[in-house]
């Protein structure tokens, strides 16, 4: 059998697939039958988005002329305006013209023998295209309006390289559709690059002037100022923000743009990488004449526009050099840390991050918590400090250092970069001083900062404080800077308070200090040991747990000594190792424990409800299972409904302090006075002054009886004093 009998069966199919692709290539330019009977009721037989080049558009002496550019390197292409301007077009606006033209549809095709040219307008058009998509050229004349349907318009399209064509009616949404302006057209970008693009940055003006220099990996400094100190990423990034949000609201002429720029305005120069590129410029200030919300913004260069942009631009652009200088002493975000090399002297602390933790391989080997690893990266690389300018290195301990911490740093997929901070000597006061050797700035930090520069292994530690189930905890005392506060708790979960004697306990708090303390968590560890500097010697607060489990009883003994930032230091007497509690855990355990419900109303033992403003009185007496206003009163029933919900949910936020009221509290001429009369006895209570208590808007209250003043949210006193 010979060599072409036994590989027929393969050439054949060579040959069948030769044909397919040469059929493909000769039909890619035409209207195949499928295409045009799927879109028959369609405007246009063919739309083939991608094979556009150029759109023409007259409407009487205004034209409009849009051509393709192509992407460079395989990117997107974009839409280039060429006529009566030249810029790039707007990529939403393009798309929404786009299909437009692609579902555009017609009522009905007018016969040949029925058009009119000169009545329909077709010879003197409203409005044509011209759309060139590949080997297909589109022309469509948009004429005048037609009898019915009401808005409907004569169109004529002429189509080479496809079928179709004549005179047709099309719908008055569909015409509104095609009525695209200038306006619509214009990119609204006013910012001619990228920040990416930008090799320096120079901004003029409101701030002050800020040259800003492009640096590797995608940080920045200044340049030829400031210490050409590095700039921070977060206020960075901000400032670059309002350049993607400097788009046009409104599109303004340049002379009007110049009457209204002002005085105070920003100049933004940005020089591209590309040095081909022109530098490009534009001004932003002032008041835009078409919107109180928008200020004016003009790009000079390259390619003029002038255009309304939002108002709330101006305020980012406008940060001085000093508060855009980086004080931190990494530029790096905590999960862009791979691992941390720190040394002081002969001492040294290494840690790797691993797929679920850290591995410390100094001091000694062994794994280490997330959360515990996390914390220290935060504290050793979003510390931040004071710039000293002109830094005397030998005088602060740099020249030469004391240490090094080295942070490894993923700056883009597969590539990694390491940034260098030097590390003086601490100063009497506790005072470090640490160099960052990128860009040479010197950072003084506290003396609660600069603790976790200390290569230990206690700074490792989990967080975990205490591990305890709440049955085991029966009680807890706190003592500190104000009374003593105990309260028990006994086995049917039932809590007493002890001390202070004579007032009742508040369930809800004495919850919430159990859910606290049962897992108490540093926020990070600090030091192995109390050196006298933590303030525990006159500590805000010493908190003691009695806890009661299989083994026996024990006390638990939690010191809380100064505030720092972002707590208080505290220690675990008879444990080794300083740590952070959070804020939280301080206001928590700071609060009175004492009952908050002192005020509320219960709706069902109530007979009779008096409240007393500036002499008025609004009076309330029970009537079957409601509450009616004795006259005279304009209360309706709604709004005596209202206030009896009002005093039922009157809950205080908290005791602000026990003892005498203060003159400051306003109740000695109270704002409004409340006596509930009922079966179980009669309750008084005055509210005074208003305050702010705990970062929430309140007024000052009192039981008649009390011995204690508390805090009441202002919302609930306003609607009380909505009956007067």
């Amino acid at each position: 059998m010979s060599l072409l009998r036994r590989h027929w069966a393969n050439l054949l199919m060579i040959a069948l697939a030769a044909a397919a692709v040469t059929a493909v290539l000769a039909t890619s330019d035409r209207v195949t039958t499928s295409e045009k009977d799927a879109r028959e009721s369609n405007l246009l037989s063919a739309f083939r988005e991608p094979d556009i080049s150029r759109v023409e558009v007259q409407a009487g002496d205004k034209r409009l002329v849009l051509e393709r550019a192509l992407g460079k390197d395989g990117g997107e292409d974009s839409w280039l305006l060429k006529e009566p301007i030249q810029e790039e077009a707007d990529a939403y606006a393009i798309d929404k013209l786009f299909g437009t033209l692609e579902f555009a549809r017609f009522v009905r095709k007018i016969k040949p023998e029925e058009v009119d040219r000169a009545a329909f307008g077709l010879d003197a058009p409203e409005r044509t295209f011209q759309i060139q998509m590949g080997k297909i050229r589109y022309g469509l004349r948009i004429g005048k309006e037609a009898a019915q349907p009401a808005g409907a318009h004569y169109a004529e399209l002429s189509a080479e390289g496809a079928p179709g064509g004549g005179v047709f009616l099309i719908a008055r949404d569909l015409v509104q559709e095609l009525s695209v302006e200038l306006r619509d057209l214009r990119g609204r970008q006013i910012v001619p690059y990228f920040s990416s693009e930008a090799a320096r940055i120079v901004l003029e003006g409101e701030g002050g002037k800020r040259a800003l220099k492009a640096m590797p990996h995608g940080r920045w400094q200044f340049d030829g100022m400031h210490g050409n100190v590095r700039l921070s990423r977060p206020l960075l990034d901000m400032v670059l923000v309002q350049f993607a949000r400097l788009k046009a609201d409104h599109f303004l002429t340049t002379a009007e743009a110049d009457a209204a720029l002002g005085p105070n305005r920003i100049k933004i120069s940005i020089f591209p990488k590309d040095k081909k590129q022109p530098t490009g410029i534009v001004e932003v200030g002032g008041r835009c004449p078409k919107s109180d919300n928008d200020t004016v913004a003009v790009r000079r260069a390259p390619d003029p526009v002038a255009a309304c942009v939002p108002k709330s631009v101006l305020e980012p652009l406008a940060l001085s050099a000093e508060r855009l200088a980086d004080t931190t002493v990494s530029s790096a975000r905590k999960d862009e840390i791979e691992s941390v090399s720190l040394r002081v002297g002969e001492k040294r602390l290494v840690l790797h991050r691993k797929a679920s933790g850290f591995r410390m391989e100094k001091p000694s080997a062994g794994d280490v918590s997330l959360d515990a690893g996390n914390a220290f990266v935060t504290s050793v690389s979003e510390v931040t400090g004071s710039l000293v300018p002109d830094a005397d290195l030998k005088a602060l301990g740099l020249a030469p250092a004391a240490g090094e911490l080295t942070f490894k740093v993923i700056v883009s997929e597969g590539e990694v970069s390491n940034e260098k901070i030097e590390i003086g000597r601490v100063a009497p006061d506790g005072t470090l001083h640490v160099r960052r050797v990128q860009d040479g700035a010197v950072l003084a930090l506290t003396r609660d900062a600069a603790r976790a520069f200390t290569p230990s292994a206690v700074l490792l530690r989990s967080p975990t404080v205490l591990e305890l189930l709440p049955a085991e905890i029966s009680s807890v005392e706190i003592s500190g800077e104000v009374p003593k506060q105990k309260f028990l708790r006994h086995a049917s979960s039932a809590f007493e308070l002890v001390e202070p004697k004579g007032y009742g306990h508040d369930a809800a708090l004495c919850v919430e200090v159990i859910d606290l303390l049962q897992h108490l968590n540093a926020e990070r560890w600090i030091a192995d040991d109390d050196d006298g500097s933590f303030g525990f010697e006159r500590p805000l607060a010493r908190v003691k747990v009695s806890v009661a489990q299989d083994s026996g009883t024990s006390v638990k003994e939690i010191v809380i000594g100064s505030l720092v930032s972002g707590g208080a230091n505290a220690k675990l007497l008879g444990e080794p190792g300083v740590f952070v509690i959070s804020r939280r855990v301080v206001s928590t355990l700071g609060r009175w424990l004492i009952d908050r419900g002192v005020f509320l109303l219960d709706a069902d033992a109530a007979t009779k409800i008096t409240l007393e403003r500036d002499g008025k009185r609004v009076v309330l007496t029970k009537q079957g299972e409601g509450f009616v206003a004795e006259k005279p009163s304009t209360l309706t029933e709604t709004s005596v409904r209202r206030l009896v919900e009002t005093l039922s949910s009157l809950r205080a936020e908290g005791a602000v302090h026990l003892g005498p009221a203060l003159p400051a509290e306003g109740l000695g001429k109270p704002l409004l006075s409340v006596l509930i009369e009922g079966t179980s006895g009669t309750k008084r209570f005055d509210v005074g002054a208003a305050d702010t208590w705990q970062e929430t808007a309140i007024h000052y209250a009192r039981p008649k009886d009390g011995r204690a003043t508390y805090a009441i949210a202002k919302s609930k006193v306003s609607e009380l004093l909505a009956a007067f």
